[in-house]
């Protein structure tokens, strides 16, 4: 489940895919939800993926029902941060281009806030490198692309990987670094929970409460795996 807060008071949010509906029409599954507080959904750009036709066709149905349409972007396999200060500027910004500009048709269609979850950069550069690789295409999106709401999501912690957004004081310094009401953070309180138990500071930074713009709470397994 998501909610997000946006500009408006926060709504009831959930991460949609064709699979939730499990053959059954997209207005039999999401309608029900709606009279129980559903406002907004919220769908990862995999463009790439064999199931994207399926996805892209349920977008367009929930847009006709009359949900909010918010997105997460593609942040799995290639598709990584890293760089975009640099040398590979043009490849990550050619990479991440189509999902950004399908995410952008439909925002133009809107007339809320359309939130764009991202992952911060990742690797075995210095933390600093990928901060600044970060903060420059959080900087890209918000002067290029002006009808998205970019949110950096909290990540959870893993040995042996520099993650930018693993831990919440970063998020604040990046985020009011970029002064911008548009771009905030999104809280997922699954990797949060996650930390915690790995040895996380659960303390809530000053200023982090006032830029979250958009939350996910999800389960965690028993073996560690969360969603």
């Amino acid at each position: 489940m998501h909610s997000e807060k946006g500009i408006a008071r926060p709504q009831l949010s959930l991460n949609m895919h064709p699979k939730w509906l499990k053959g059954s029409a997209a207005s039999e599954f999401l309608l029900p939800l709606r009279e129980l507080g559903l406002t907004a959904l919220e769908f990862t750009l995999n463009l790439s993926s064999s199931g994207w036709p399926e996805m892209s066709s349920l977008i367009e149905e929930c847009c006709r029902l009359g949900f909010r349409i918010h997105f997460h972007a593609p942040f799995k396999g290639a598709y990584n941060l890293a760089g975009f200060s640099g040398a590979k500027m043009k490849e990550v910004e050619s990479l991440y281009r189509p999902a950004i500009e399908y995410a952008v048709c439909i925002a133009r269609e809107t007339t809320h806030p359309t939130i764009l979850v991202i992952h911060g950069a990742k690797g075995d550069h210095p933390r600093r490198k990928l901060r600044q690789d970060t903060e420059a295409f959080l900087t890209w999106i918000l002067d290029k692309v002006p009808n998205l709401y970019p949110s950096l999501e909290l990540l959870f912690r893993e040995q042996n990987k520099t993650k930018i957004g693993d831990n919440k004081v970063e998020l604040v310094e990046i985020v009011s670094k970029l002064s911008s009401p548009r771009v905030g953070i999104c809280w997922d309180m699954g990797h949060e929970a996650h930390n915690i138990m790995d040895g996380g500071d659960p303390a809530i930074p000053p200023g982090f409460i006032s830029l979250v713009n958009h939350v996910h709470v999800h389960d965690i397994a028993p073996d560690g795996e969360d969603h």
